[in-house]
């Protein structure tokens, strides 16, 4: 789809450290700030036909190549210092993967010259209130409507609904309700940082400097049971500026033994799932866990706050009865994630392949690209079937690869 006035697109995985700061110089470390350089492309899988990109990157032709397969094409890049110096140029909508009090002060001379819908939008200032909203505090509101709305479900179960702890103490009457087996989050955290695993039966005890650490910090964590999961599933919504959330479909995602996202499949039912899982109960799941979704998100005005991609973290897990049961609501992202990433990737590939993506970290072990670029094959309806990609161009850290298998 094309604008008449490009929109602007900016990949800032650090945001909820920005909020947490509440400065507009926040600076994220070293480390942070080349992930965001290295994957600062990957908007582009969601930009339209002339939209901007920020980017410090110099683009190769070859990046452009890749993405022409995926039918992506006529991006504009940009840095910052460029768009910022687009005076009475006229923009749509500026869309950062999360708003914080940083995007907006990096916005702040751009957002006068864009589309009326996006000046009368939430996502045209920053205030206070904004802080508590893009935080945890939010999935707990979310999963406490989703607890009183779905007891009578089939498919849904929510055991218990997470806790608010403001101490050492708190944490602690809670974990015995949990057998000792419990998930503790941090209010607000960096793509799935944050998160301490306990499992005393594992050997894995709390790391009390790390938890006095986010309370001294942050105020609270968040604490809840550690299931036994099955997987890990995202639903994809858009929030209007009515309020209405639009469900815009699922996928199932990849998290390591920390929780931290590493890759997503792209297919909705992954061969690996529905080998564990009976399709038909599967989709009857993710169909009453969308419809409650939805409804709950839409009676929440979140449109008070922010409009746009939102995407809600589910599992597939083994409740104590040893029956498999969806849980609805393991966290809620009020941006961009991945699984908005997924879905666009998802209409450009043949549905009969086995495709995933993933981020990996590169060393010294890491085969050189020019070693692992396969020729991508089309199929005759002009869907790729079998191929080895980059979504990433000449990263210093951090790449993201594309793999597509016939079945």
């Amino acid at each position: 789809m094309v604008h008449s006035h490009p929109s602007i697109f900016l990949y800032n995985p650090t945001a909820d450290m920005a909020i947490l700061n509440g400065t507009v110089s926040y600076m994220p470390p070293s480390s942070l700030q080349t992930f965001e350089n290295d994957l600062s492309l990957l908007p582009s899988l969601v930009a339209a036909e002339n939209d901007i990109v920020i980017t410090n990157k110099k683009i190769s032709n070859s990046f452009i190549d890749t993405l022409a397969l995926l039918k992506i094409e006529n991006i504009i890049y940009k840095s910052q210092k460029q768009v910022q110096a687009m005076e009475s140029s006229h923009f749509n909508w500026i869309r950062p993967w999360c708003w914080s009090p940083v995007a907006h002060n990096t916005f702040k001379n751009t957002k006068k010259y864009c589309s009326d819908s996006f000046k009368e939008s939430p996502n045209n200032n920053w205030n206070d209130s904004y802080k508590l909203f893009f935080s945890r505090n939010t999935s707990l509101m979310l999963t406490t409507k989703l607890f009183n709305n779905t007891k009578l479900c089939e498919h849904i179960e929510i055991p218990i609904i997470p806790k608010r702890a403001i101490s050492l103490n708190e944490i602690d009457n809670y974990s015995s309700s949990f057998n000792q087996k419990y998930v503790i989050k941090a209010p607000w955290s960096s793509s799935g940082r944050g998160i301490l695993m306990v499992d005393s039966t594992k050997q894995k005890p709390l790391n009390i400097n790390w938890v006095k650490g986010i309370l001294k910090q942050q105020g609270f964590v968040t604490i809840e049971p550690l299931y036994n999961k099955i997987a890990d599933v995202s639903f994809q919504f858009v929030i209007t500026e009515t309020g209405m959330a639009v469900y815009i479909g699922h996928i199932f995602f990849i998290n390591d033994n920390s929780g931290h996202f590493t890759g997503s499949h792209i297919e909705p039912y992954p061969l690996n799932i529905i080998k564990r899982i009976n399709k038909t109960w599967l989709k009857s799941a993710l169909e009453e866990a969308q419809k409650h979704l939805t409804e709950s998100l839409s009676q929440m005005n979140l449109n008070h706050y922010y409009v746009g991609p939102v995407g809600v973290d589910a599992i597939l897990f083994m409740n104590k009865k040893e029956k498999i049961k969806i849980h609805p609501c393991i966290e809620i992202n009020l941006r961009y994630t991945m699984g908005t990433y997924t879905l666009s990737l998802r209409s450009n590939i043949h549905p009969h392949s086995n495709a995933i993506w993933g981020i990996e970290r590169l060393n010294k072990q890491t085969p050189n690209v020019n070693d692992l670029i396969l020729k991508p094959l089309k199929t005759s309806d002009g869907l790729i079937s079998n191929c080895h990609i980059f979504l990433t161009d000449n990263p210093d850290q951090f790449r993201v690869w594309l793999t597509i298998n016939d079945c």
